[in-house]
């Protein structure tokens, strides 16, 4: 039951998904006994995954490429195709409807008809599938009735199916044995055509089930079929709502954090076989690495050149930087060279694979390129070369107890001394001139971040000895 909604649902959903890059068309033939035989010749984007579904206008309907109905009177029938592509990127369905004069069958029939061979579209059908009995060699002409009937095995009892008409159509998940009794009503003789059995072979069981991986570091979340009971013909296909995001039994793409509503529909045309699933796929990025860096002018080195401090936390295993022109750097202590005039911001996203550590910092000050060549180095916070000497004045420096920032005794300043890492050792308000005690450091470089009172920050490297 599962499988028969199921199939319903999807035929429906594609069913609105027109396009013109599929088509549908047919030719006939009109065969000596009254059957009449369809052959397709609409195009669509991949035949191999197209379904085509017949209406014979005679009460009759078929599936096929080319599929027979038997006429057995006189007149002008409205004959439908519709073709579906059911696994194509581009889905598309569309129905193709024409008119199918018989000349043929005309004649009354008198005396005792031949009810002919039992004949079915497919003799070894997949279970679940739509079966079309028809006969073959039968006498045709108006006064002809006829009765289908169904019975478990050749020697059983048959029992009355079908509505009258010429042939029978009914998907088949049994095994059943079909014949047909043809009535001349000129004549009341009647006459039994041979019994076909049709044993149904099982379909392979589909199963729609996924798993989903989210690398916040990349913002990429794979999305991967569960395989285990699926043919290996089975058709992979993931939907976001309605819109049809790509095939395949693993499918990725970007997703920023936040709750999508994604569906899986497994596929097999060869087995009939459909099922779907979809969940609420959450994407939570908790940020539990910390991305921080700052750069400052080195006065000491060559023109234009600035030192970076890396001091991001949390233990992230792979860092990724972006210029601001175009190129791209890796490592927790690159350098940088910029070429051309410009103004230029810094990004640094670090993480770690697999995990939910991930974060992203932009400098929000820019490099004011208008000269010469800049250059930017992260290096490792071990010498004295990884650090700038001071942008703002402060003197001694080298210092042993107290150093002292040049400036007005009005002038108010902010200090933070900190180590190469960029770890906050102290943090101090102090007036222009007025002395700072750093008695209580080891001897070691730092680096001063100095902010004044009208927010200006600036940068200096200190040695205490």
């Amino acid at each position: 039951m599962k499988t028969k909604l199921l199939l319903v649902a999807f035929l429906s959903f594609f069913a609105i998904k027109m396009n013109a890059q599929c088509s549908a068309a047919f030719t006939y033939t009109v065969n000596p006994n009254g059957a009449v035989t369809f052959t397709a010749t609409g195009s669509a984007i991949n035949p191999t995954s197209t379904l085509y579904q017949w209406n014979f206008g005679n009460g009759a309907v078929g599936v096929g490429q080319t599929a027979t109905s038997l006429y057995n009177n006189t007149g002008v029938y409205t004959v439908c195709l519709t073709v579906t592509d059911t696994f194509n990127t581009n889905g598309c369905t569309t129905t193709w409807c024409d008119s199918v004069n018989i000349n043929g069958g005309s004649t009354a029939c008198s005396g005792a008809p031949n009810a002919g061979t039992t004949v079915a579209s497919n003799n070894s059908p997949v279970q679940g599938s739509l079966v079309t009995f028809s006969l073959s060699g039968n006498t045709t002409g108006t006064g002809i009735t006829y009765q289908w009937q169904r019975g478990i095995t050749a020697t059983s009892a048959f029992f009355n199916v079908g509505n009258g008409a010429s042939t029978f159509s009914e998907n088949l998940y049994s095994d059943y044995c079909y014949r047909c009794i043809t009535t001349c009503t000129n004549s009341g003789l009647s006459d039994t055509s041979t019994i076909l059995c049709v044993i149904p072979v099982a379909a392979s069981a589909c199963n729609a089930s996924y798993t989903y991986n989210y690398n916040a570091l990349l913002g990429n979340v794979t999305f991967t079929a569960v395989t285990a009971g699926n043919a290996s013909s089975a058709v992979y296909s993931w939907y976001n709502g309605t819109t049809l995001l790509g095939n395949g039994s693993s499918y990725s793409t970007a997703m920023s954090p936040g709750n999508y509503n994604i569906c899986l529909f497994v596929t097999n045309a060869a087995t009939n076989c459909i099922d779907s699933v979809c969940q609420t796929v959450s994407i939570i990025n908790p940020n539990t690495c910390n991305a921080n860096f700052y750069i400052y002018p080195d006065s000491l080195g060559a023109p234009h050149t600035y030192i970076g401090v890396n001091n991001s936390t949390n233990g992230a295993s792979v860092y990724s930087w972006s210029w601001g022109d175009g190129t791209t750097s890796t490592g927790q202590f690159p350098s940088h060279t910029y070429a051309a005039v410009g103004n230029y911001n810094i990004c640094l996203t670090v993480g770690t694979p697999g995990t939910t550590c991930y974060d992203t910092m932009c400098l929000t000050t820019t490099i004011n390129k208008t000269a010469a060549m800049y250059s930017v180095n992260f290096g490792t916070p071990t010498s004295i070369n990884s650090v700038s000497k001071e942008v703002a004045t402060i003197y001694p420096n080298p210092a042993k107890d107290n150093f002292t920032i040049k400036g007005l005794a009005t002038a108010k300043y902010q200090v933070e001394i900190m180590n190469l890492n960029g770890s906050i050792l102290k943090s101090i308000s102090a007036n222009g001139n007025q002395a700072i005690n750093i008695s209580s450091l080891a001897n070691n470089i730092y680096i001063l971040k100095i902010t004044n009172q009208d927010g200006t920050t600036q940068f200096a490297k200190l040695i205490k000895e």
